[in-house]
């Protein structure tokens, strides 16, 4: 007679609070929100306070919200922030900022995501890869802000070159 034991998973982090953003309705009806969990995040040294963010979206007025995008907090990344920029004017894309930091706060990443109802995924453009066709230098050394989206759904980004970079083409 063969005897089983059950491996069981540690317990995901049980949020210390949750805080829920403001609803954001497109002009076609669909609403979204964020909602960012507090929550303790094991580093490679220690336990330390994290953050996480989930998107819940309806694609109606009368639907209910589900998660249909979720960033949780880990080693790498001990802080996760999602900030909703703007819905595009259809109704189909919801354009997001996703902001990352360590739990020291030596490295961050920031830039869009984008949300399309319709297909129901995660667009994710790589403003990196244009910024460094742009420069000369291959660092990371440009803040970007996220404006939003145009009529027509294009994305909109200004930039500021960090010090010391200078464009190929002025």
């Amino acid at each position: 007679m063969s005897s089983y034991q059950l491996k069981r998973e540690p317990p995901k982090p049980a949020p210390l609070h949750r805080v829920r953003v403001q609803t954001l309705v497109s002009e076609k009806g669909s609403r979204s929100y964020i909602e960012s969990s507090k929550l303790e995040v094991t580093d490679t040294n220690a336990t330390v306070c994290g953050e996480s963010a989930a998107l819940y979206l309806a694609a109606t007025q009368n639907a209910d919200f589900e998660n249909v995008l979720s960033k949780p907090a880990n080693s790498d990344w001990s802080y996760v922030k999602m900030d909703q920029i703007d819905w595009s004017q259809d109704g189909r894309y919801l354009l997001l900022e996703l902001r990352q930091a360590d739990s020291g706060g030596e490295r961050t990443s920031n830039g869009p995501l984008i949300y399309d109802a319709v297909a129901r995924r995660v667009i994710s453009p790589d403003i990196l890869q244009l910024f460094r066709s742009r420069f000369h230098s291959k660092a990371c050394g440009n803040d970007v802000k996220i404006e939003g989206l145009t009529n027509d759904g294009d994305l909109v980004l200004t930039t500021k070159a960090a010090t010391g970079l200078r464009p190929e083409n002025p």
